[in-house]
């Protein structure tokens, strides 16, 4: 099934459902409005600290993985995510676990993972960390050393 609409702005909803994935009609819709499709993206927060959500939220952005190729696309949008009541250290543990996995999974299917770099704090409840462990260039090189695949890199978002 489909996330429900957004619980933090910009993040979580899906316009095209993977777990059915219609290719036929993407493409056709897509080739009807001169609409050429580069990337996927999804927005969850894989480190959320309520393991169902994170859970739910990592089978989902795995299956927009498994959906991208299907459709002709070789890159993922998607956000570290972020228990933001702990500090990056304390979210390092749970991210190298989350994300050896998904790396794993992209890299099977051929897919690149280009992670958005904003630290996504927009109210006091995301307040100091933010909701992306991604957030400056001393984590992403520390990302990059924890993972030096390429099909792990940043998305170019000025």
């Amino acid at each position: 099934g489909l996330p429900g609409k957004a619980e933090r702005r910009y993040a979580g909803v899906t316009h095209i459902d993977v777990t059915s994935l219609d290719v036929t009609s993407i493409q056709s819709l897509a080739k009807k409005h001169g609409v050429n499709v580069a990337v996927m993206g999804y927005y969850p927060n894989p480190l959320d600290p309520d393991e169902e959500k994170r859970e739910k939220e990592i089978a989902h952005l795995k299956e927009v993985i498994s959906a991208a190729p299907k459709l002709g696309i070789d890159i993922v949008s998607t956000f570290v995510g972020r228990d933001h009541t702990k500090s990056v250290d304390d979210n390092w543990p749970q991210f190298e676990k989350v994300w050896s996995d998904l790396i794993a999974h992209a890299e099977k299917a051929n897919v690149k993972i280009a992670i958005e770099h904003c630290p996504m704090i927009f109210s006091n409840d995301e307040w100091p960390g933010g909701k992306n462990l991604a957030h400056s260039p001393s984590i992403w090189r520390k990302m990059f050393k924890a993972f030096p695949s390429s099909n792990f890199g940043l998305c170019f978002d000025p």
